[in-house]
């Protein structure tokens, strides 16, 4: 009855470590699938800014409708901000934004500072300053991107080999 109870207790410590390595999989999957959200996100803000021309609140409110979550949160609360609090600076009103969203935002640092100057141009600068300040925060966000799935398939392997290997010394250890 005592070793069944060690066999138990050997599966039990190899599978939670195994949920362990899939939880560090499934977060570093969460950081690449957001980054390529801000990703498109940018890419269709620049080109309202290009070729709409269409005051920001207002940009905001419909990349707000098409944006998956957190984004599209992110920017219809912004878009009221920008109504309610109106002659107060548009990038101090976004950063606040970001940082009231917190965790829900799971991204690399070097993207969710990207993310924080996003707003820094809009409106001290003329449109073309600003679709090229954009286009700067695009080419870092798609290098970032552009690592970090090369840089999945690895961590992928460690994460699910680590959370076997953990389990399964953790399971002899016990035994």
């Amino acid at each position: 009855m005592e070793a069944i109870i060690r066999v138990l207790a050997f599966l039990c410590v190899l599978l939670g470590s195994t949920g362990v390595g899939y939880s560090c999989i499934d977060s570093y999957g969460k950081k690449v699938m957001q980054t390529e959200q801000i990703l498109q996100i940018l890419i269709e803000f620049r080109q309202e800014i290009q070729y709409s021309r269409i005051p920001l609140p207002e940009v905001c409110r419909e990349l707000s409708l098409r944006s998956m979550e957190p984004y599209g949160s992110l920017l219809k609360e912004f878009y009221h901000q920008i109504l309610c609090r109106k002659g107060e600076n548009i990038s101090h009103l976004w950063r606040e934004e970001i940082r009231k969203s917190g965790k829900k935002i799971v991204i690399p640092p070097e993207v969710r500072t990207v993310l924080m100057q996003i707003m820094d141009p809009i409106g001290y600068a003329d449109s073309e300053m600003q679709v090229k300040k954009l286009d700067q925060h695009i080419d870092k966000i798609q290098k970032s991107l552009q690592q970090q799935r090369e840089n999945q398939e690895n961590k992928t392997r460690i994460y699910f080999s680590m959370g076997i290997m953990g389990g399964l010394l953790l399971g002899i250890l016990f035994l």
